[in-house]
């Protein structure tokens, strides 16, 4: 199977729904060149409870923070000493802050050229579907959004989230029939989304405040970001059944559709449940990138044929990551 350049197939896929994976966010900046958030957090923090957070079960911070809280209530209960859960919480909360604002570029990091590349790029795609839960789609969105103010033929994107609650969070609903809209899906959340009074809500716009600031400041005050880390399938089963935002995003790469371009994707066996959800959509095409820099014949030859096989029995074409962003 032929690696091909984007330009050369691009008129057969104009139009069609986008799926975005790490390869995407890799492409505004190395930081994201880890393999695990949670990892990186146990890499951050001094040791002390890097076993007892491992024994816990889970790579969800939202479960594990879940899991301390009703271990305290239960300890509260019994009169019993709470003064290490205590100490392991707010060592979790302030190392997952830490962490994302490591490994987070702040927006005034970024390339700015490049985001403006990308929104110019996505004028050509339908629907947006992310696996990632940093903040680089964000950013670009917004750039999406500016351009359309500018040039109200440019099309710009709605992620649902529209509901003014109040000056910092957003509502997710359901619903929204305004036709200039593109869509954006958070398959698996992201560090920007919280649960905000049983709610899904995602911090507001302001031109003076830094998202990944107020991420930090947002987790201090006690919330959590929604979204769905590494870990077992029954957690992200679980994570996704408790979202709207979540759980509409998932049904939405399942259905019906004509054609799909996956950039950035593994399809590792980690991502089974995507290659299960694409397969289910059913496209008649679908283009999958392939990162070739740096690649020899045969590795470029190993990935074009785990795709085949992941995406079995779809028709696959195949394009050199590096001509599209």
């Amino acid at each position: 199977m032929a690696i091909n350049d984007w330009a050369d197939i691009a008129d057969g896929f104009r139009g069609s729904d986008l799926l975005l994976g790490n390869g995407f966010s890799l492409r505004f900046t190395d930081r994201f060149r880890y393999s695990s958030l949670f990892e990186e957090f146990l890499a951050g923090i001094a040791g002390a409870h890097h076993a007892a957070f491992r024994a816990l079960g889970s790579t969800n911070f939202e479960f594990l923070l879940e899991a301390l809280d009703e271990a305290i209530r239960v300890n509260a209960a019994f009169s019993l000493t709470t003064d290490v859960l205590n100490a392991a919480r707010t060592e979790l909360r302030d190392g997952l802050i830490a962490t994302i604002q490591r490994v987070h570029p702040r927006r005034d990091e970024l390339n700015l050229d490049k985001l403006r590349a990308a929104s110019e790029t996505l004028d050509s795609f339908g629907d947006v579907f992310t696996l990632n839960y940093d903040a680089i789609l964000y950013h670009v969105i917004m750039v999406s959004l500016d351009r359309h103010q500018a040039t109200p033929a440019i099309r710009p994107y709605n992620d649902r989230f529209y509901h003014e609650i109040d000056g910092d969070w957003l509502q997710f609903m359901t619903e929204q029939t305004i036709k200039k809209y593109k869509h954006v899906f958070y398959v698996h959340g992201a560090v920007f989304i919280f649960k905000h009074a049983h709610l899904d809500v995602k911090i507001r716009r302001t031109d003076d405040k830094d998202l990944i600031g107020r991420i930090g400041e947002f987790i201090r005050d006690g919330q959590t970001p929604l979204f769905v880390s590494e870990g077992k399938p029954e957690d992200k089963v679980l994570a996704i059944s408790r979202s709207d935002c979540l759980r509409l995003a998932n049904e939405r790469l399942c259905a019906p559709r004509t054609r799909l371009v996956a950039y950035g994707v593994s399809l590792s066996a980690q991502d089974k449940h995507v290659a299960d959800a694409i397969r289910e959509s059913n496209p008649g095409e679908v283009a999958v990138s392939v990162h070739t820099a740096g690649k020899t014949a045969d590795q470029l030859e190993e990935a074009v044929e785990r795709y085949r096989l992941a995406l079995h029995p779809l028709h696959v074409t195949c394009f050199a990551a590096e001509t599209l962003f």
